[in-house]
């Protein structure tokens, strides 16, 4: 019963499209487009959940993970060997399936669709990991650090 919205557009989008209705699920899906940074949070608070199914080691980090925690949204996302499976911890701030598993996936999704206990749990430890770790002022700090400590090395 649950409805999917779509943000963003890309190479794939007719492809996707062509797929759900092929499908029958056109009706269930909102195709939002690209929407404008002063927009997103308002589609972040707007969802339970957000799902990002990377399946390419070119997702390196997921910023939209740490944007989606910042909302208090729990996360479903993909084993991959970059920043990703460190930036949504499985079974803390979301959950974390194999890549290319739609079936994990799927399961994953309806695990947190049919729990709001544990999408709040989820959206509340992914919000505080990011007010702890992933901070403008924080990472500035960091990077500062690291930059001294390469000049002093070099």
């Amino acid at each position: 019963d649950a409805k999917l919205m779509i943000v963003g557009s890309g190479p794939l989008t007719r492809r996707f499209k062509m797929l759900a209705c092929a499908r029958g699920v056109e009706d269930k899906i909102l195709w939002e487009g690209s929407v404008s940074d002063e927009l997103l949070p308002a589609y972040y608070y707007a969802c339970q959940l957000l799902v990002l199914p990377s399946s390419s080691s070119s997702e390196s980090f997921g910023l939209v993970i740490l944007e989606a925690q910042a909302s208090g949204r729990p996360v479903v996302s993909t084993e991959l060997p970059t920043g990703v499976t460190f930036t949504n911890l499985d079974g803390f701030s979301g959950l974390t399936v194999p890549a290319q598993n739609s079936e994990l996936l799927a399961k994953a999704i309806n695990k947190l669709l049919f729990s709001q206990d544990l999408r709040i749990r989820y959206g509340a430890n992914g919000r505080q990991r990011v007010e702890r770790y992933f901070t403008k002022e924080l990472m500035t700090d960091e990077f500062f650090k690291l930059y001294t400590s390469l000049c002093r090395a070099g």
